[in-house]
């Protein structure tokens, strides 16, 4: 059997760069830190990103091909 420790992140924060659909957020957040800044260039992601998180990350300047 794998003993996990507990651990915590309270009173850090992070930013999201790539922030996709939030799943680095939902893990560090879970651990107690603060998102503080998020990235991500689709605005699809972006909206979804907004309804799960309450903010929308900034981006959207790629133009792809």
């Amino acid at each position: 059997m794998i003993a996990i420790k507990q651990q915590s992140l309270t009173g850090m924060t992070f930013i999201d760069l790539f922030a996709g659909l939030g799943g680095f957020r939902l893990a560090l957040e879970s651990l107690g830190a603060k998102c503080v800044y998020s990235n991500e260039w689709n605005k699809v992601v972006q909206k979804v990103y907004a309804e799960n998180f309450g903010d929308t990350p900034e981006g959207g300047h790629y133009k792809g091909r």
